[in-house]
């Protein structure tokens, strides 16, 4: 009589140990929507940025550079 008491009890702990399982599972599974506030909305703006159709791309100063010396390995 007393190892079927045993055996119950032991059965009822595992039981309990799923339903109890279970349960957290169920309620860690649903999202977190704490953070979430209908008055914050992001709003986005247009661009400001104004641009020149007409580009006109003169031929500037040049120059030319001397003193360059190149050591060590010269490959690409």
């Amino acid at each position: 009589m007393e190892k079927l008491a045993i055996k119950l009890h032991q059965k009822n702990s595992i039981i309990y140990n799923v339903v109890i399982f279970t349960f957290l599972f169920t309620i860690l599974s649903f999202p977190a929507k704490a953070q979430i506030v209908k008055d914050s909305i992001a709003v986005v703006k247009n661009d400001t940025i104004t641009v020149q159709k007409n580009i006109v791309y003169e031929k500037g100063k040049e120059y030319t550079l001397g003193g360059i010396s190149v050591i060590g390995l010269q490959k690409f």
